[in-house]
C-alpha cells in the first residue's frame, strides 16, 4: 500500500468517509503525513494480493455488507470498484446531492 501516491490515498479516503465504509471516521486531511494515512487505513481495511498487479482492500468490519469490492491495479494507477475503474479524484470531490421536499410529511413510531 506504500506505493499509491498520498494523493490518491486522501481522495480515497473521501470516498470512504462519504459512503460511510469506516467507523469511527478516518481524518483524511492532506496535512497528515503517509504513514499516518496508511496507519487508519490498516485498522479498517485488509490488504490482499489479487495478482502480481492488483491490491484487493477488504474491510475488517464484517458487518460492512454494503462496501464494494475495492482494488487497486499498480499497473494502470487506478481504483477499482467491483471491476469498475472511477475516477477518484472527480469523484472524491463531487458536491452532496439532496433535495429539499417543502410538502407535509406524517412520522409513524
Amino acid at each position: 500500500m506504500e506505493n499509491i501516491s498520498k494523493p490518491e490515498l486522501v481522495d480515497f479516503l473521501r470516498i470512504s468517509d462519504r459512503k460511510r465504509w469506516c467507523f469511527p471516521r478516518i481524518r483524511y486531511a492532506s496535512i497528515r503525513s503517509k504513514p499516518m494515512l496508511l496507519q487508519d487505513m490498516r485498522r479498517h481495511f485488509r490488504e490482499r494480493w489479487a495478482g502480481k498487479q492488483l491490491l484487493s482492500l477488504v474491510p475488517r468490519n464484517s458487518l460492512l455488507t454494503h462496501v464494494p469490492r475495492i482494488e487497486y491495479n499498480f499497473a494502470k494507477k487506478t481504483f477499482l470498484f467491483d471491476g469498475r475503474h472511477i475516477d477518484v479524484p472527480r469523484a472524491s470531490r463531487e458536491p452532496l446531492k439532496f433535495s429539499v421536499s417543502r410538502e407535509p410529511v406524517t412520522l409513524v413510531f
